[in-house]
């Protein structure tokens, strides 16, 4: 008798449920957004039934983007009873579900609702989130139905730019050190300017002798620095950047490297190449224009993630040569380690020091160098110490050997190296060395 009676009231409860066949589902996403940076999707339904509607609304997200609970932004009206709102978070190691459950009471007078989620992603991917699913159910809660709505659209997550405060004090410094005054002397970046008079003090070896013999006085010429100079950065993908260091894996802190430096040379009127290479050539960025070097580097890379493989140097350098011509400026940004050797870097690096300026910029582990200046009575055993050494010192006799094959090499840990990049790069430009 009970089974029949419960039967009934769920039949009873299923009959009065209302009908899904009239809503659809909208969402508005960002294309795109930044590591650790807000951003906000809403998802509107429309065609609610003006009748009695308990609505719940499932959608379900990775971890690692850090999403909300759903929260509406128009509301439906109503003209006796307020709505009653309940959250529910079931999270899962593998999925975050996130989900809020609506009621509407009779005599709603909107017919559709909006809600609206945060995201705040904490690493680079392609993220979408499951299948909505809007589930309806009747006045006493014992039936229901459902309607299943494909995912939201994909959120490509760039990488986190955090030198960015960085960028203007360095670019205004290069502008400064060019000027746009012309030069009196020619060196190695600079192109000729124009002719004027001789001045007590001019270089004499300066002096145009055919304008000097048509205007009957000595002239003499001048330089400015040359501008579109070609700046390829190459970074390391391989088993060497996938190292952990303090916080963060080589890989992303060579990844901010590149951005930092990219849009340094972009805005200051240079022509900016990106190549990322592991034992294949992964990314490939030319001529990146000053607006779009984040964005064409940052959606180049965005899905990307270290490789445990050897590092193809050769592969690396045949594709250089195909769109890098003789002068300007290369960074390679990799471990300064002894397996640079083995696999052809050095080599590389010496041969294309004969053609342009190279220079080469390694992320190091502060722990090593705090171990090897420890005391002896510290935590840190002998042969902690011992190795910790060994591995600094390995490190200055492979910067003497790129010095002696006239590569520039530079080193510093995850907080240091940004700005050091920054000092060296203006430094090369303040000098003309490409």
């Amino acid at each position: 008798m009970w089974l029949v009676f419960v039967v009934l009231l769920v039949a009873l409860d299923l009959w009065l449920t209302p009908s899904l066949k009239t809503v659809s589902l909208e969402v508005e996403a960002p294309v795109k957004t930044r590591v650790n940076r807000l951003a906000k999707l809403a998802i509107k339904l429309t065609g609610l039934s003006p009748n009695t509607h308990r609505i719940k609304l499932e959608i379900r997200w990775a971890p690692s983007i850090k999403a909300s609970d759903l929260s509406p932004i128009s509301a439906p009206q109503t003209s006796r009873f307020p709505s009653r709102k309940k959250v529910k978070s079931d999270h899962s190691p593998k999925l975050l579900r996130r989900y809020r459950r609506e009621w509407f009471p009779a005599k709603t007078n909107k017919k559709s609702i909006t809600y609206a989620i945060t995201l705040e992603p904490s690493r680079r991917h392609d993220f979408h989130s499951s299948p909505i699913v809007v589930f309806s159910f009747g006045p006493l809660g014992l039936a229901g139905k459902h309607k299943k709505y494909p995912p939201t659209p994909t959120v490509k997550v760039l990488p986190e730019f955090r030198s960015a405060p960085l960028l203007p004090g360095y670019i205004k410094k290069i502008v400064t050190a060019e000027g746009n005054n012309a030069l009196l002397q020619k060196g190695a970046g600079s192109e000729f300017d124009s002719l004027r008079p001789y001045v007590i003090g001019d270089d004499v070896r300066d002096i145009d002798w055919r304008a000097t013999a048509r205007a009957r006085e000595a002239i003499v010429k001048t330089w400015h620095p040359e501008k579109e100079r070609q700046v390829t950065i190459i970074n390391d993908a391989g088993r060497q950047s996938a190292v952990r260091l303090t916080t963060f894996p080589r890989y992303d802190t060579q990844l901010e490297l590149s951005l930092l430096l990219a849009s340094m040379a972009a805005k200051t009127g240079d022509k900016v190449n990106y190549l990322e290479v592991s034992n294949l050539v992964r990314a490939r960025a030319l001529k990146l224009k000053p607006n779009a070097v984040l964005e064409t580097i940052g959606l180049a890379i965005a899905n990307k993630e270290p490789e445990l493989v050897e590092t193809n140097w050769d592969l690396a350098f045949s594709t250089l040569r195909n769109f890098h011509r003789d002068g300007g400026l290369i960074i390679v940004l990799t471990a300064l380690d002894l397996a640079m050797v083995p696999a052809g870097l050095l080599l590389q690096l010496q041969n294309a020091a004969k053609r342009s300026t190279v220079l080469l910029i390694s992320v190091t582990d502060q722990t090593v160098e705090t171990i090897a200046n420890s005391e002896i009575k510290s935590e840190y055993t002998s042969f902690q110490r011992a190795a910790a050494t060994y591995t600094l010192v390995e490190q200055n006799n492979l910067a003497s050997t790129l010095a002696s094959y006239q590569v520039t090499s530079l080193t510093g840990d995850e907080s240091s190296i940004a700005t050091k990049a920054a000092e060296k790069y203006v430094w090369l430009k303040r000098h003309g060395l490409f």
